[in-house]
């Protein structure tokens, strides 16, 4: 009866042992997924937010022409205020003149510097009116390549994070891992001492078939009856 008992035992601990097993599996299965997740969810948030910046740097390009006659617009309007807005030159006062042809002189000379100057500021307005507005562009264009090189930054490090994390998530089922190998040991062990005993009463078979020390109808024809 006692090693039925023990071999009964024995069994059910390894069935134990299987049982916790399966469920240090799933933790860790469940813990690893988790890790996954998350890592995917931050990769895709940064992907868009990448995305965001790399749409915003070439609608800056939108309507480039537009943009460009605009700039012009307001840098001539800047180098014409210069010389009086089509009105008057600054600091161009002369001393007064009896001579009305002198004084119709100067007036010419005032009338064709002027137009001159404003003719300059709308030649100088288209000019630098592509490089202004370019420089501007480029200089946004440069923050945005730095953003980008920081989200590739992090990037990086959540995928080395991920590592460590992936690590960690392996150690999830380490409680019943060791319920698992404890119930293993204690079913190995009674497997094995509910045989030996088993094997320690069995009293063996003669060359006949039949059971050594039996008596009685322990064989016909030399074939154990219980064996």
């Amino acid at each position: 009866m006692l090693p039925l008992l023990l071999a009964g035992a024995g069994a059910g601990s390894t069935l134990l042992s299987s049982m916790f097993a399966g469920t240090a599996q799933d933790e860790v299965n469940n813990a690893r997924l988790g890790v996954n997740s998350a890592e995917r969810a931050r990769q895709q948030a940064l992907d868009m937010e990448a995305s965001g910046i790399n749409s915003g740097a070439l609608n800056r390009y939108a309507g480039f022409g537009t943009l460009l006659a605009d700039r012009a617009t307001k840098l001539s309007d800047m180098y014409r205020s210069a010389v009086g807005g089509g009105t008057a030159l600054p600091g161009t006062a002369l001393p007064a003149s009896s001579s009305d042809v002198v004084n119709r002189e100067i007036d010419n000379k005032q009338a064709i510097a002027q137009a001159f100057g404003l003719q300059q500021g709308d030649a100088r307005g288209k000019l630098q009116s592509f490089g202004d507005l370019l420089g501007t562009i480029s200089r946004s264009q440069a923050r945005d390549a730095g953003t980008l090189g920081q989200i590739g930054g992090y990037k990086k490090g959540s995928a080395g994070v991920q590592a460590l994390e992936l690590d960690a998530a392996g150690h999830a089922g380490d409680s019943n891992k060791l319920l698992a190998d404890l119930f293993g040991g204690f079913g190995k062990a009674g497997l094995n001492a509910g045989l030996s005993q088993m094997e320690w009463l069995d009293p063996g078979i003669n060359p006949d078939g039949s059971i050594i020390g039996a008596a009685g109808p322990t064989s016909i024809r030399g074939r154990p009856l219980i064996r």
